[in-house]
């Protein structure tokens, strides 16, 4: 996360205290408003088709970024468990990474990182409790396809970044080089 001041980006609260595994994170807005209700529309109310609009907006909020972007090899979308994409019928965070993929002419790696365990919707948790209801939850397929690369790891929503910090972790034992981070919005905790 950043907080705009004089132009420059700034690590935030959190990434001071405890530095995170990855690099760079953006965000293209805050989790509120219209952008929250877009993204409540896209994720529960199955509109797949809104992720295009979401990615090619994401994509122009951050186009500057050049931190984010410098480097990028390869796009990873955050997984969601078998049982929810058969409930939902399609993963928000792949349909980004592949939009934001052909956007940025990157190739967008789903299946590599994966969810190993169904966890309960993280959404009325706290950060603790979000923490350890993530701990180990992830897996890594075809760790090859990662091992000495810079990838851009995407999700719809950063709250605690509890999510974002475990599938890190899982790609760093991986072998990635270096770990970005694209999320649509930053919700206020």
């Amino acid at each position: 996360m950043f907080i705009p001041a004089a132009g420059e980006p700034n690590l935030c609260g959190d990434c001071l205290r405890k530095p995170p595994v990855f690099s760079c994170h953006r965000s293209a807005g805050r989790y509120s408003g219209l952008l929250k209700d877009l993204i409540v529309l896209f994720k529960y109310q199955k509109c797949e088709a809104l992720g295009r609009d979401l990615a090619r907006f994401a994509g122009e909020a951050l186009s500057d970024e050049t931190k984010l972007w410098a480097g990028v090899q390869a796009i990873i979308p955050v997984p969601l468990h078998r049982r929810r994409l058969k409930e939902r019928g399609f993963n928000q965070a792949a349909v980004l990474a592949r939009e934001l993929g052909k956007r940025g002419g990157f190739p967008a790696l789903d299946g590599r990182l994966r969810r190993v365990r169904n966890i309960p919707p993280q959404t009325e948790l706290d950060g603790g409790a979000r923490r350890k209801n993530v701990a180990g939850a992830f897996g890594l397929r075809r760790a090859k396809d990662v091992a000495g690369r810079t990838v851009l790891l995407v999700d719809d929503v950063y709250t605690t970044g509890s999510t974002i910090a475990e599938c890190c972790r899982v790609l760093k034992r991986g072998g990635a080089a270096d770990i970005k981070v694209l999320t649509l919005a930053r919700a206020q905790v």
